[in-house]
């Protein structure tokens, strides 16, 4: 009996508690601090998977936007006193319209929907047409086939612009609200891409 009561006296002054017992066990503990990650982790890993897919959206419309200004700075100047393309039908000089159907036609080759492109913009400046969405009347594509830049030496340097502008809608502003069910964030915004390029030709 005195050898049972100095093993039980040991046990007690060593610290040690009999494994199995509540409170040694933590799944439960460990389960809740998983569930209160969770949201951020899901909003962390959705908004890089946004955003890159925003940024790559972005390169491809600078990329469209730069060859629609390739084809414009190879093109001739004349026509554009002209209010249509006989040759189409379109309501633009046959060389705005050889503008949009390049940008148009790379869109389409990246699988960028450009159904709401229209055929026929309107004139915003003297040199300069805007096409806006038929979905929301937003300026889609602008073209200006001679865009002045004056040098520092007080030259007029003559250039084409092409803007292209794509509405984009983020999966962010949904997944934003698990943080916080206040949370703001626009669900759609337009991205853009720019190309300028100078003119080769005169006239």
């Amino acid at each position: 009996m005195p050898a049972i009561a100095m093993n039980a006296g040991h046990s007690i002054r060593s610290g040690r508690r009999p494994a199995g017992l509540p409170w040694r066990r933590t799944d439960g503990s460990q389960l809740l601090e998983f569930a209160m990650v969770l949201p951020f982790l899901v909003v962390l890993a959705m908004g890089a998977f946004d955003f890159g897919a925003g940024f790559l959206m972005k390169q491809k419309l600078t990329n469209s936007a730069r060859e629609g200004a390739r084809i414009s700075a190879q093109l001739a100047l004349i026509d554009l006193t002209r209010t249509d393309c006989p040759s189409t039908g379109a309501a633009a000089p046959c060389t705005v319209d050889a503008v949009r159907n390049a940008v148009v036609a790379y869109m389409q080759n990246a699988n960028l929907d450009t159904s709401f492109i229209p055929a026929n913009p309107t004139q915003t400046g003297p040199t300069e047409w805007t096409y806006s969405s038929t979905a929301d009347g937003q300026a889609i594509l602008v073209i200006d086939r001679d865009y002045i830049i004056i040098d520092p030496n007080g030259v007029a340097m003559r250039n084409s612009r092409v803007v292209v502008n794509y509405p984009y809608t983020w999966s962010f502003a949904q997944i934003v609200k698990l943080l916080s069910a206040s949370a703001s964030f626009p669900s759609s915004m337009l991205i853009s891409g720019e190309a300028l390029m100078k003119n080769l030709a005169s006239i």
